[in-house]
């Protein structure tokens, strides 16, 4: 049996696994990113965490068939070049590719994470029955990818499936793209602890006040979850309206592609159907019949793991379309 690494490239941390053609993590292994030191010392380091997934799994690297690697971008999936990684200081147009195959000695192709989270749902996750999905990660930003007939969407330039940057509130909050109202400023966990925060401001959510100790800028998402458990109704009211910037985009994104389901990843999943309540109701209001019927909005299997599977998944699709 094959086996592939998958690498995550985190501004923070350095995540390896070496993964079977079945999908099965076989070892692991973490370094810190310490992007400071730059490209070349990250690549280096990039190279050794791969080595250690490698002994972890009882295998040397030179017997493993490939690396992927889901890093940040933008990106060139051909040439696998870097453009820019905003949390990844002096990251701009490095030749990834070449420089971790230099490093390993390992044959290695680069995705976008978020397309990489995707495949790793698509394999052996929430959507490994569905040939045709779409992905949102909500997390610090709002990430996404998108799987047409079984394969990734990229676009002419790789730029595909910024799900993110839909705009669904023109005048709303400015998102960190510059543009006003995006997906990302509404309905992101970092958009969520804001209107939070905006909400205890104005005299609402008490509960969620006093969770914090009467200190709004002590909100995260996680605790408008908490607020809402402890049956705080201004809370559930807040995750109503995000649900509605949030569906309105998915709504637009099934009339226009059809998908036979969405996929909800990144922290903002564990609100659980707090979210996917109102969602699925938005999303059914503001589709056609047919297609708001056929795709199924259902929370991600893979956690933290949909990276790391993905990037070894696409890999692996690489190794077997070159051979």
């Amino acid at each position: 049996m094959r086996h592939v690494v998958g690498i995550d490239l985190g501004g923070t941390n350095l995540r390896a696994a070496v993964v079977s053609e079945a999908g099965e993590v076989a070892g692991r292994a973490r370094k810190p990113t310490q992007a400071a030191e730059g490209p070349d010392a990250v690549i280096s380091r990039m190279a050794e965490v791969a080595a250690e997934a490698c002994e972890a799994a009882g295998l040397d690297r030179s017997s493993v068939a490939a690396i992927g690697v889901g890093a940040p971008g933008p990106l060139n999936t051909r040439t696998g070049v870097v453009v820019t990684a905003p949390n990844l200081p002096g990251w701009r147009n490095i030749k990834l590719k070449d420089k971790l195959e230099r490093a390993s000695g390992v044959t290695t192709f680069v995705e976008n994470d978020a397309n990489a989270a995707a495949w790793g749902e698509k394999w052996v996750g929430a959507g490994r029955d569905v040939d045709n999905l779409i992905m949102f990660t909500l997390g610090t930003g709002v990430g996404g990818g998108i799987i047409i007939d079984g394969k990734l969407l990229h676009g002419i330039d790789d730029s595909a499936a910024e799900v993110g940057h839909i705009t669904v509130r023109p005048g709303g909050p400015i998102c960190g793209c510059g543009n006003d109202g995006c997906v990302e400023a509404l309905a992101s966990a970092t958009a969520v602890a804001r209107r939070a925060r905006e909400m205890v401001e104005a005299g609402r959510g008490v509960i969620l006040r006093d969770l914090v100790g009467g200190d709004p800028s002590r909100i995260e998402a996680k605790t408008v979850h908490e607020a809402i458990l402890a049956g705080d109704a201004d809370s559930v009211s807040l995750m109503a309206d995000v649900a509605l910037d949030l569906g309105i985009a998915i709504a637009d994104l099934v009339n226009v592609l059809n998908p036979e389901m969405i996929i909800i990843g990144g922290g903002m999943a564990a609100m659980g159907e707090y979210l996917f309540e109102p969602l699925r109701a938005t999303v059914v209001a503001r589709s056609f019949e047919a297609p708001a019927r056929r795709a199924r909005i259902v929370p991600a299997q893979l956690g933290d793991d949909a990276g790391i599977i993905g990037a070894a998944g696409v890999a692996l699709l690489s190794v077997e379309g070159c051979t």
